[in-house]
């Protein structure tokens, strides 16, 4: 029930699996990734994206359109 809850919260609309954060981190800690430096990897289905500064109005939300998901 708090995991669905959280989910409601999160743009992609679930918590994220642990099976869905194995990849990145095998990534990073390969060769493919051995000149990536100083790099936050965020994974976090989208939470962080739909955080704003109350100081920011340059572009209020409702200048865009609404985004429909079936």
């Amino acid at each position: 029930e708090m995991k669905r809850e959280r989910g409601a919260s999160i743009p992609l609309g679930r918590v994220g699996e642990s099976e869905e954060l194995a990849g990145p981190a095998a990534f990073l800690a390969s060769e493919d990734a051995s000149y990536i430096t100083g790099h936050i990897l965020t994974i976090d289905g989208g939470l962080l994206s739909q955080q704003r500064s109350p100081h920011v109005d340059i572009f209020p939300l409702s200048r865009f359109p609404k985004l429909e998901v079936e």
